[in-house]
């Protein structure tokens, strides 16, 4: 055992999520601790399998130094919660340990009832959170410090489930997309196969403009693949009597963009999502409009521009992720050029309109 300090980070991780990796970073920065070992709690009835939650915390962390995660088999061979802790005590092999809780796994600890000779191989107990806490019961003798940060971002991992939102690393989304996890199916069966893998597709390329522009990428890898969720639907009457029910303003627009209306629709009533950004770029994501902010502009590019289309977009992506604004201006005026080829005779919907008289009034 060395002359170093370690964190034992205790969650469910179902999944980890942004804040837990931004708490966790925190805590080691602001207790000067040298490294953390992250360890998923055996699964309960109605839990995510240990295995998938396990190789999501591995995902996450993969390339953050200081970060190590306790292997699936070693937690699954341990019979109790207490034998767990003692192993990742162990695992550390550090000769000062602090144990840290997600506020939300406080209440398992206190049904378990470790024992005070487990408590005691700690230091204390960290709790990290963005807002005030009630007062957290004592944990045996374990001394309490809690940590507020009020930067971080919400603990919602139940919004990860439903696709409220994605606040978490990339890998971690990946992983969910391979292994059909929480509500991608739902989402898969709104989409033909070929939407889906378009759908994917072009939120990977709204992660990579939202980063290299200095926007929320995990906001953009939400609106890109929820934008054309509602395809399918557009084209039925049941699409047709919610465009009347809910738009009425646009229900003499072109059918074409009946999708993105009712994609806003089917993210906000189906998936929960409550980030108006987010519902907004679905929402205008094929015509654009007057007044176009830099996700609204991310979405509009990426869907156009994605490389499954089958077209030499490259030029305009990499614009894009130079720089969104002079990105977004030459693909709205290569796409409308396009549209003026392919039909002459179309009528610009007043949307589209406004959109070109906004950005390319000087062309």
């Amino acid at each position: 055992m060395d002359d170093s300090s370690a964190i034992v980070f205790l969650s469910t991780f179902d999944p980890i999520d942004a804040a837990n990796l931004s708490a966790i970073r925190f805590a080691l920065m602001s207790l000067e601790m040298d490294s953390a070992l992250l360890v998923p709690l055996p699964s309960r009835e109605g839990e995510t399998k240990l295995k998938d939650r396990c190789r999501m915390v591995e995902a996450a962390i993969e390339d953050m130094r200081h970060l190590s995660s306790l292997e699936r088999e070693e937690i699954k061979g341990c019979d109790n919660l207490s034998e767990l802790l003692l192993k990742a005590w162990a695992a550390t092999d550090s000769s000062s340990v602090y144990l840290m809780v997600d506020p939300l796994d406080i209440p398992r600890l206190l049904e378990e009832k470790i024992p005070d000779d487990v408590l005691a191989k700690f230091k204390g107990l960290i709790v990290v959170s963005s807002k005030i806490q009630p007062e957290i019961p004592n944990l045996g003798r374990l001394p309490i410090q809690i940590l507020y940060n009020s930067d971080m971002e919400t603990h919602d991992p139940a919004g990860i489930r439903q696709l409220s939102h994605l606040d978490t690393a990339l890998p971690v989304i990946d992983y969910i997309l391979d292994k059909h996890l929480y509500a991608i199916d739902d989402l898969r069966d709104l989409y033909t196969r070929q939407r889906y893998e378009h759908a994917v597709s072009v939120a990977h390329l709204a992660w990579q403009m939202a980063q290299e522009n200095g926007q929320d990428s995990c906001r953009a890898f939400l609106a890109g693949l929820l934008h054309d969720c509602a395809k399918e639907l557009a084209h039925t009457d049941e699409g047709k009597e919610l465009m009347q029910k809910h738009f009425p303003q646009f229900a003499n627009f072109p059918s074409w963009s009946y999708h993105q209306f009712l994609g806003a629709l089917v993210a906000h009533e189906r998936f929960h999502v409550r980030d108006e950004e987010v519902l907004e770029a679905i929402f205008y994501h094929t015509t654009g409009f007057g007044e176009m902010n830099a996700l609204d502009k991310i979405i509009y590019c990426a869907d156009k521009l994605d490389p499954e289309r089958g077209w030499d977009s490259q030029p305009f992506i990499d614009l894009c992720l130079q720089d969104i604004d002079a990105g977004f201006k030459a693909e709205l005026k290569h796409n409308m050029e396009y549209i003026d080829q392919k039909n002459p005779d179309e009528t610009k919907d007043p949307l589209t309109a406004a959109c070109m008289e906004r950005y390319l009034r000087e062309e």
